[in-house]
């Protein structure tokens, strides 16, 4: 019993100390609002720091400066945090170092990078780009991602550049969308195969579904099925 509340009481503490060197961490950098006299993280206020990064950094103007440009979540956060310990640097933990500062140190730098990844995340939801496109200078910027190195890796980037626009935003939603097609497909074919009474029914709902998710791609888009390109 004795064991089980000691243990209990170092996890309660262990955790207590991480979410004290994360408000730690957001203090140093100024990413904070005070709250009832407490310092409380500003997601909002890292969000305008990556931005800036970001435009210092990583503005893409065509796909040849993907690969040079382009900004791995690791450093960007290092970037960011440059206080905090990170695996390159001289301080880090090694792997089998069990102790509760190597512990802490880890939670911490994981929390971080989460937390600059998720502001750097592509799409509308993004805080980084509802930033850019609320500003007019630079509303035309997309966040893209893409992967880097000889052991690709992600990293994101930001562009107007079309090409890198395609290249960063809408290539890996595609894909996803028809990796997804293919295994609602492949379950749909295993029910026929299991039972063949249902392969009208499946394969009418296939194409429903087909029809109904290209409709609302349209309607989103505005495009009608005649309409152009209208740049070169």
């Amino acid at each position: 019993m004795t064991d089980m509340v000691t243990a209990t009481n170092r996890h309660a503490s262990l955790k207590a100390d991480k979410a004290r060197a994360v408000v730690e961490a957001y203090e140093a950098e100024g990413y904070i609002f005070v709250k009832d006299d407490k310092p409380r993280l500003s997601s909002e206020r890292l969000g305008e720091g990556v931005r800036d990064m970001l435009l210092r950094k990583a503005v893409v103007n065509s796909k040849r400066e993907v690969q040079t440009l382009a900004i791995e979540p690791s450093d960007l956060t290092g970037t960011m945090f440059p206080q905090v310990p990170n695996p390159s640097s001289p301080d880090w933990p090694e792997d089998d170092d069990d102790s509760d500062d190597a512990e802490i140190t880890r939670s911490v730098w994981t929390a971080l990078q989460g937390a600059v990844s998720k502001a750097a995340q592509t799409g509308r939801k993004g805080s980084v780009q509802r930033l850019l496109a609320a500003d007019p200078a630079t509303s035309n910027l997309i966040v893209c991602s893409t992967k880097i190195g000889t052991k690709p890796k992600k990293a994101v980037y930001l562009s107007a550049d079309k090409e890198s626009i395609l290249l960063g935003l809408a290539m890996p939603r595609t894909t996803k969308l028809t990796t997804l097609s293919e295994e609602i497909a492949d379950d749909f074919k295993f029910a026929m195969e299991q039972n063949s009474s249902v392969r009208k029914a499946l394969s009418e709902r296939m194409e429903k579904g087909l029809k109904a998710a290209r409709d609302i791609a349209r309607a989103k888009l505005e495009l009608t099925s005649g309409q152009e390109d209208d740049e070169s």
